[in-house]
């Protein structure tokens, strides 16, 4: 998987700030999963992480589902 160095908008308070930079990830969804998250862009606005945002994207949620799903997985899966 490709990824490249980028700054551009964020969707954390702390990118949004400028505090942290947003690397690429160019990946292939499903179409159902992504279907899934674009019904999410208008209804998950008032989530901590993407609160101060002007208007969700579809990135926005994308990424918000990554750090939620990757809280999971740590706790399932913790470092030895």
């Amino acid at each position: 998987m490709a990824t490249q160095k980028t700054t551009t908008a964020s969707s954390t308070p702390a990118q949004a700030s400028g505090r942290e930079t947003l690397d690429a990830v160019h990946l292939r969804l499903p179409k159902g999963l992504r279907q899934r998250a674009e019904a999410l862009v208008p209804r998950v606005g008032e989530a901590p992480e993407v609160s101060i945002l002007p208007n969700v994207t579809l990135s926005d949620v994308v990424r918000l589902a990554v750090l939620r799903g990757l809280e999971v997985l740590e706790r399932e899966f913790p470092e030895k």
